[in-house]
């Protein structure tokens, strides 16, 4: 068949691209981000596609002409700059289910969320459940909605991802007491049903809950990722929820994704099901979590991740800091020394009162950048430029700077090294 999937470059629409690919479908993938996508796909036919613009149905029709099935997978947790939660999950989402209309789709398979139906607090909730409930409307059209709680797999990304990196730490930190519950379920169990779905000859038009077999504690969850990860047990801290709401508004204005406050609403609420219905509906038995997790082979790579997971915006903020002071300190607390050494490196006055205002200003800026980790990126890339041009041109006016003892060239080298880091270590997925 010939199967449209947007957010083919995600976490969940790439698992599902993968299976589909290998048994043999026609994949179209409907994504922000063209080359990247078709560089991991390249077999498949890429489509531009913006949820945040892409409201009208037309547009959509267009690209979904010729079309069999459309496969639903985009999704955030909240805004941020340039994603607009709801214009993500509700109108973008409706648009597309319109275009289906007018595209004259067969089935529409979409990609919801377990516990969003009494969750009440979270623009994230209230933006699903539009989408949902809209479709569900749909009679000519045969749909079904798949609502996953956790998903695991062998790679991560969010709240797997946030697990896994709090699993690793040598004391485990827990919400309150820990015992939010979940029955993580295993992407294979989804991505599966998603196929079943596909080739199914009769209409579902049903919404179905895909949940795991067990009901398992967010401390026992914590611990089974320990153990897979090759860790030896440790104790585990429960952090009182005043303290983890602070955290992720700090999250919230950092961009720490998923340290957010939509993550810590949703785990308070909980996330179970039965998984009757979804066994009944599919013939499938979800697999059991460690059982599932001792299938799955350790790599070294899972760990690294898991212990650079905190490390990452640590870096990226502790460099921040380190750039605005150096402009603030030059600017505002010792100008006359950031002076007094241009002028002895030969500069004529009339030229350092213009680059070290500019310098100190420029030095600032990609500070906040960091620290608000805006472009994280093009920012490091233009740091490791200016820092080279800096050394080069030290080096070349007065190279007994390297023998300074408080490193005022030496230090340039760790600095280097820590923005390589950043920058290798910047993309999600």
């Amino acid at each position: 068949m010939k199967i449209l999937i947007t957010g083919a470059n995600g976490f969940i629409g790439a698992y599902i691209t993968a299976k589909l690919i290998s048994l043999g479908h026609e994949i179209v993938c409907a994504v922000r981000d063209v080359e990247r996508t078709r560089l991991k796909f390249p077999n498949c036919k890429i489509v531009y596609c913006n949820f945040n613009t892409d409201h009208n149905p037309a547009v959509w029709g267009e690209r979904l002409t010729g079309m069999d099935v459309i496969i639903n997978a985009v999704g955030i947790l909240q805004s941020k700059a340039g994603d607009n939660i709801h214009d993500i999950h509700a109108k973008g989402t409706i648009a597309l289910f319109e275009g289906a209309k007018l595209a004259g789709i067969k089935k529409i398979i979409h990609i919801s969320a377990l516990g969003i139906d009494d969750e009440k607090f979270t623009e994230y909730s209230a933006s699903k459940r539009e989408a949902d409930l809209y479709l569900q409307s749909f009679k000519e059209i045969d749909w079904v909605i798949l609502k996953p709680s956790l998903l695991y797999a062998s790679g991560s990304f969010g709240g797997t991802s946030l697990l896994r990196a709090l699993s690793v730490l040598p004391v485990i930190p827990l919400v309150g007491d820990g015992m939010q519950k979940f029955q993580p379920v295993h992407m294979d169990d989804l991505t599966d049903s998603i196929a079943y779905f596909i080739n199914k000859d009769k209409p579902t038009q049903k919404v179905i809950k895909v949940a795991g077999l067990e009901q398992l504690t967010v401390k026992e969850i914590l611990f089974s990722f320990r153990s897979w990860l090759g860790l030896k047990p440790t104790k585990a801290v429960q952090i009182p929820k005043p303290i983890i709401r602070l955290f992720c508004k700090i999250g919230d204005i950092l961009n720490i994704a998923p340290l957010n406050s939509t993550s810590y609403h949703m785990m308070e609420h909980g996330n179970t099901a039965s998984a009757e219905e979804f066994i009944r509906e599919t013939e499938i038995t979800p697999k059991s979590f460690k059982i599932a997790l001792a299938t799955e082979p350790l790599t070294v790579q899972s760990l690294w991740h898991a212990r650079l997971y905190f490390l990452k915006p640590c870096i990226c903020f502790i460099l921040g800091v380190f750039w605005f002071m150096s402009g603030m300190i030059s600017l505002a607390v010792a100008p006359e020394k950031a002076y007094n050494l241009m002028l002895s490196l030969n500069i004529k006055p009339s030229f350092i009162n213009i680059l070290l205002p500019l310098g100190c200003f420029v030095d600032m800026i990609f500070g906040l950048c960091l620290m608000l980790r805006y472009k994280v990126t093009q920012v490091g890339l233009l740091q490791l430029i200016l820092i080279f041009v800096y050394t080069v041109t030290l080096t070349v006016l007065e190279n007994t700077l390297w023998f300074d003892p408080l490193g005022a060239l030496m230090k340039n080298i760790p600095i280097l090294l820590i923005t390589l880091v950043m920058i290798a270590i910047e993309r999600d997925k």
